[in-house]
């Protein structure tokens, strides 16, 4: 969720749409077409001369290389790792790397896929950990998420303080859903 790019230790916050194409970037390996680009960032709506402009500003803070676009040196994206966390099992460790929903201000078509598919990942994994207190906390970053809610709730046990809190969290989704 932030946009801090950190350079030698020194973190400097950067722009959103500087943000959206550096993570777009970073997770495209082998780079991106400038029409690809384009379509991440701007979808259909996006001119090919505003790109241009966003990618030559962006090259004041990392270098991009052009034909394809694709950053020149790698850079740590968290969301990346994130996925490595996922992919080999370790949930427990993606949760705490797991900070919330992948910049959640963007409207970039490429960062909105890469956030709907990165809490997907996350949410899914955690449902089937089978262990309460990652259900838990996961539902506090997703108030109100039922499933994750009703999840917590059969993992914890009655004696345990935070179960009240989950009963009544769940009322009170389910009467705003009118269940």
């Amino acid at each position: 969720g932030t946009r801090a790019l950190d350079q030698g230790g020194l973190a400097r916050d950067i722009s959103l749409r500087h943000a959206e194409l550096i993570t777009n970037l970073a997770m495209a390996s082998r780079g991106l077409s400038g029409e690809a680009l384009l379509l991440e960032l701007y979808g259909e709506r996006g001119r090919l001369s505003t790109l241009k402009a966003t990618v030559s500003r962006a090259r004041r803070l990392v270098a991009i290389e052009s034909i394809p676009y694709r950053l020149s040196d790698a850079i740590y994206v968290d969301a990346l790792d994130l996925d490595d966390l996922l992919a080999t099992g370790h949930v427990r460790e993606a949760l705490e790397l797991y900070k919330g929903p992948l910049l959640p201000e963007s409207e970039a078509p490429g960062i909105r896929r890469a956030r709907e598919r990165i809490d997907e990942a996350v949410r899914q994994a955690v449902l089937h950990a089978g262990e309460a207190d990652l259900a838990l906390r996961l539902a506090r970053k997703f108030p109100d998420d039922l499933e994750l809610w009703e999840k917590a709730k059969e993992l914890t046990a009655k004696d345990d303080p935070a179960y009240p809190l989950i009963r009544a969290r769940i009322r009170r989704i389910r009467g705003e859903w009118g269940l």
